[in-house]
């Protein structure tokens, strides 16, 4: 449970500690029925502090990792303007890296007007998604961001390798090759 849902369970309890509180004193009981009620209500007083401090912690535990996950996004910001996208083979090695392997494929088909703007576009949501991700799992595995943004240009040079990265760049230059033409 999160820290919000923690404290919606905080107050219930408080109310629920209430309304036993409530009924030994206002309902005609046996004092064997009304302790039995005080108990519980007790009982509850104690779980809503318990809840109460899962709560707290749960909360500074949340923005902890919020605060890290922002750091690491902006350091991963940082590194990641250092990334070569010159060529159109590193464009698409990063798209593909970035699982938009179907989206280049569409545009190709579909022949934009703006082959170059197009694949621009599509680096640069690429580019923005990056930092986010590189921070998450920076996070996720317990890794420093640039050890996780080290592993992903491991990887982007063996997708620049791959065939298929290789014929998609190819088929990109071609199209803005012929966007450039005069007609």
């Amino acid at each position: 449970m999160n820290a919000n849902d923690l404290r919606k369970l905080a107050t219930q309890v408080r109310r629920t500690d209430t309304v036993l509180r409530q009924l030994a004193r206002n309902l005609e009981l046996s004092n064997q029925d009304k302790a039995k009620l005080l108990t519980a209500a007790d009982v509850l007083t104690g779980t809503a502090k318990q809840v109460v401090r899962k709560a707290k912690s749960a909360k500074a535990e949340e923005q902890a990792r919020e605060k890290a996950l922002a750091t690491a996004i902006e350091e991963a910001r940082k590194i990641g303007k250092i990334w070569p996208v010159a060529t159109t083979l590193d464009k698409v090695a990063l798209c593909l890296g970035n699982l938009m392997e179907s989206n280049l494929r569409q545009d190709l088909e579909h022949g934009p007007r703006d082959p170059q703007k197009s694949l621009d576009y599509w680096v640069e949501l690429a580019m923005s998604e990056l930092p986010s991700s590189v921070a998450w799992k920076a996070i996720q595995i317990k890794q420093s961001v640039a050890s996780v943004m080290e592993q992903a240009t491991e990887r982007l040079q063996k997708i620049r390798t791959q065939p298929k990265a290789i014929e998609l760049a190819r088929r990109w230059d071609m199209a803005i090759r012929e966007s450039t033409l005069p007609k």
